[in-house]
């Protein structure tokens, strides 16, 4: 990884400096050409004034080739007709042709100046033109410098900026590999720390760096171990309660089977001649088949709403129309173990299923009335409250210890068994209302103390009508 950084590093360096060194070759071109144009034209300005028109310009004109040191450097004079009057460098002035086609002599005509690079048709070299009009509007003046000048400064910088490039890319080759270290070695460690993900109960040593992009690696590393180590525990935690749930299936179909057996089988063998018991047999049987299809009914409810295959049937729904049905069923059930009913609910429609909230209400009231005391209430309370709809059950029953809080939702759990089995139930009761409310969007809490009494809130929102 070292090289590829190294090598990525050097290659935006190269970049930038060829970047860079081509816009300061042209800038530099275009810098020095304007500045020796306005270097030239401020020279014709002053030759302008120092030449006498009226008298002999070709003799001014070799004084003048005196003063200029530069053996290249052309002075011509010429006629707004293009005819060349007098040059610095040929004696025969009738040796020139016309310059009235030159592009500076017609800019200078058209514009008062005009300034053009280009090849002197007598030895090929590159010069730089430019042309004027004379104080008295009668004459051009035309000065020819050559461009070597120029391409002595360009070259001077590319010299330049060879020896900058070199030493810049010795200083970039020190600082690629430092800059290399500082990324390598940390993500190295950290590569270390995350193989330790394989770990039941990973130990992580991530140090500080200066990078937040690799700390924040350091973060998601140890959030992602917190959510495996979250997630696995959730899996073997629902193996066992799988494992439990199945075991109590089949605790609990084993002895209404058992029974049914030993019952049908005495009939079956006329060992029960009298017809009281015979028919009291039968009635135990029966009652075992209703239990156990209770039985699985109940888990096959849990069942669709945990694998959400159940249909909803959403109807509109008058809680007190199924409140005053529930009664009805348990209020005998209230009646025999001595338990107050007190029931108060609003007059609330709402989008659901029926039978939902028909098991929802009769699951919770049972449970207040079957783990009462003699003489206890059961309480039930049905409002609304904004667009959320509380079924609240609270009763001074036998209460749930502190420790139980936290699974009397899990199937098949009970708190007390031996008090379980005496009352009855499939013990399936308060895990069908937690799917229910779950189906439905809904939250469910639980306070409750030990010979105090319980209390079991439902939050459900009210769908709006269809």
């Amino acid at each position: 990884m070292n090289k590829v950084i190294l090598k990525k590093f050097i290659a935006v360096i190269l970049l930038a400096l060829c970047i860079n060194g081509i816009l300061c070759r042209f800038l530099t071109f275009q810098v020095l050409s304007d500045n020796i144009r306005k270097d030239l034209l401020a020279l014709l300005r002053i030759i302008d004034y120092q030449i006498d028109y009226s008298s002999d310009i070709q003799e001014q004109v070799e004084l003048l080739n005196e003063i200029i040191t530069h053996d290249d450097v052309r002075i011509t004079i010429l006629s707004l007709s293009g005819n060349v009057l007098a040059d610095t460098q040929l004696d025969n002035i009738s040796e020139f042709e016309n310059y009235i086609d030159r592009k500076e002599i017609k800019s200078a005509i058209e514009t008062g100046e005009g300034y053009i690079r280009g090849n002197s048709k007598t030895d090929n070299t590159i010069f730089t033109y430019v042309a004027k009009i004379s104080k008295n509007n009668d004459f051009i003046i035309r000065i020819a410098a050559p461009y070597s000048k120029i391409n002595q400064n360009i070259y001077m910088l590319i010299t330049t900026i060879i020896v900058n490039v070199i030493m810049a890319l010795m200083v970039s080759v020190f600082l690629a590999l430092r800059f290399s270290k500082t990324i390598v070695i940390p993500l190295r460690e950290i590569s270390g720390e995350i193989s330790k993900l394989g770990d039941r109960q990973p130990k992580f040593e991530f140090k500080e760096y200066k990078y937040d992009e690799l700390n924040s690696i350091s973060v998601i590393t140890k959030h992602m171990s917190e959510t495996i180590n979250e997630t696995m525990e959730r899996l073997e935690q629902e193996k066992v309660i799988r494992q439990e749930f199945f075991s109590n299936v089949s605790h609990e179909l084993k002895t209404p089977i058992t029974s049914i057996g030993g019952y049908a089988e005495m009939l079956e063998n006329n060992l029960v001649t009298d017809e009281n018991m015979r028919q009291d047999f039968l009635r135990r049987i029966k009652k075992e088949v209703l239990k156990m299809t209770s039985l699985i009914n109940d888990i096959l409810m849990i069942s669709k709403l945990e694998t959400k295959e159940i249909k909803r049937k959403f109807t509109k729904v008058r809680i007190g129309a199924v409140v005053e049905d529930v009664l009805a069923t348990l209020m005998p059930v209230a009646k025999d173990a001595d338990i107050e009913l007190k029931v108060n609910y609003m007059p609330i429609t709402m989008l659901a299923d029926e039978e939902h909230i028909r098991q929802l209400i009769t699951n919770l009231l049972s449970n207040a009335i079957k783990y009462n005391k003699s003489g206890g209430y059961a309480m039930l309370d049905i409002k609304e409250e904004g667009k959320n709809i509380i079924i609240e059950v609270m009763d001074n029953g036998v209460g749930i210890p502190e420790n139980s809080l936290n699974r009397v939702f899990e199937r098949f759990y009970r708190v007390d068994s031996g008090r379980s089995k005496k009352v009855g139930g499939t013990g399936l009761g308060l895990s069908i209302v937690k799917h229910i409310v779950q189906h439905y969007g809904g939250k469910i809490a639980i306070k409750s103390k030990e010979d105090v009494g319980t209390q079991i809130v439902v939050n459900m929102p009210n769908l709006p009508m269809l």
